[in-house]
This record gives structure tokens, sequence and C-alpha cells, in this order.
């Protein structure tokens, strides 16, 4: 399920990218159901939170941003990216965030909670070939409370990835959690495993701006580092959202395991 592209190129923010959506989606009933689909090349602005530009004010804020990271057995780990949307207004508001995500990053699932009960999305895998240009926000059915997130594809070399979460008819006054998750590709120094983080636009009022960090699944008396700073026991770590930052934890490498490396042609 979904797609891996790779890029050699170091970047520490994400760009904006551009294009058109390719793909189609069906929106999930109002039981609080999401949509996974990862389509080709769709657009967004990285680090956005819109709405319907006519109300001339953004009623959804987010309440909480998260960065979770749940080291694998080999090379590969899964990051977990957890946001909490809360609709301000009298009426259910439709909503549109992107976000940025760390290089090579490939969207492999999500779920959606109301309260304290997790829910996973259905996926679709949409190509080329299915596409129908706006077909998501402009011709699919919108029920109240269905989730839909599509994966988006670097501009160009160099660039990182992202994703656009659209949220339909989130309810008055009600907050909903959205975690991300995608399979990740740390890299190796000594005897730790470092993934940086994508800095995020700080000038956008609606979005938090801290990122709380955490890695899971360590063993005991173990901790992680965040830009080199230690956990020290502690299981998370708070930094500013605008900063880019590099997340450390201890390697488990097995005594066959083989360093791997690559090189780009140009």
């Amino acid at each position: 399920m979904g797609y891996r592209k790779r890029v050699s190129s170091p970047r520490s923010s994400w760009s904006g990218v551009r294009g058109r959506l390719l793909g189609r989606a069906l929106s999930l009933a109002a039981a609080g159901l999401g949509l996974l689909a990862l389509a080709a090349v769709p657009t967004a602005d990285a680090d956005t939170l819109e709405v319907d530009p006519k109300l001339g004010y953004v009623p959804i804020d987010e309440l909480s941003y998260e960065t979770i990271i749940r080291p694998g057995s080999d090379y590969t780990a899964e990051l977990a990216l957890r946001v909490a949307l809360t609709n301000q207004s009298a009426q259910p508001r439709d909503a549109v965030l992107a976000l940025g995500l760390p290089r090579d990053s490939e969207l492999i699932g999500m779920s959606i909670a109301r309260g304290s009960d997790w829910i996973n999305a259905d996926a679709s895998v949409l190509g080329v070939g299915d596409a129908v240009p706006g077909d998501v926000i402009n011709r699919g059915r919108r029920d109240p409370g269905s989730v839909f997130v599509r994966a988006i594809e670097p501009d160009k070399a160099g660039d990182l990835p992202g994703a656009e979460l659209v949220a339909f008819g989130l309810p008055s006054q009600t907050t909903m959690q959205v975690e991300l998750r995608m399979r990740v590709y740390p890299t190796l120094r000594g005897d730790r495993w470092q993934l940086e983080l994508p800095r995020r636009h700080a000038e956008v009022p609606n979005l938090m701006d801290q990122r709380r960090v955490l890695v899971q699944g360590l063993g005991r008396g173990q901790q992680f580092w965040v830009d080199g700073s230690p956990s020290q026991g502690s299981p998370y770590m708070v930094t500013r959202a605008e900063d880019a930052v590099v997340v450390a934890w201890p390697a488990k490498l097995s005594g066959s395991a083989q360093l791997d490396g690559g090189y780009e042609l140009r």
C-alpha cells in the first residue's frame, strides 16, 4: 500500500508543493470513519489550516500536535503524527490541514477518535488512471464527520513530502483527533538512530506553536534525545513547532546486520 520516492538532497523544511489532485476517493459515513487514499500528485500548501474563505475567519483550531516514533526491528520505523482539531463555530465546518513530513515518508495508515475510542480508517490505493481532478473536494459525497487524507509527493528533488487532511462537516463545538501513520527511514549515527522532523509555518495562528515528541518502545532505563538533549526519563519532550529538530534513540542491531549506502546519478 502506497509508494516511496527517494531523494538524496537534504532539506530541513518543506517547501510548498504544487500540482493537481489525481485520484478519486469515497467519503465514509458520519459514524466517524475515515478514508486513507494514496494519490499520485495532489496539491496543497505546507502547514496550513484552511476553511471556506467566505467566512472571513478560521473557526477551526488545532489543539495539539504530537510526533510519536515507534522504532522498528530493522532499518525502518513508524512515525505517527497526531493532531486534535476543534470547531469553535456554531455550525458544522469543513477544514483542510496540510502537514510537512520527513524525507521519504510513506503514508500507511490513519485513525480517528472522538473521545477515547479510536477507529482505523479504510485504505484506497489510487492511481493516475483513476484520476478525476478535484473529485474529493468538488464532486465526492461529503458526509458530516468524514475524513480524507492524501499523500503529497515532493515538488522537486530535495523537497520533502507531505499529507493533506480534509475533514468534512466537523460538528460545532466538537474536538476530533486524527493520527496519521507513516513508514520512515532513520539514519544510523554511531549507536543511535536519527530522524529529522521538519519545521512548521510559525505564522499560521490556528496551528500549535509547540510540538510534543515521544519515542515509544524503549527498553528499561533507555532514553531518547532531541537535538542532543536527553529525555532524562520523561515520556515526552516539547520543542518549538517552527524548528526543525533531530530525534535520536538507541539502535538495536543484530549481529548479522549489514550497513548499506546509496548514491545519486545526475
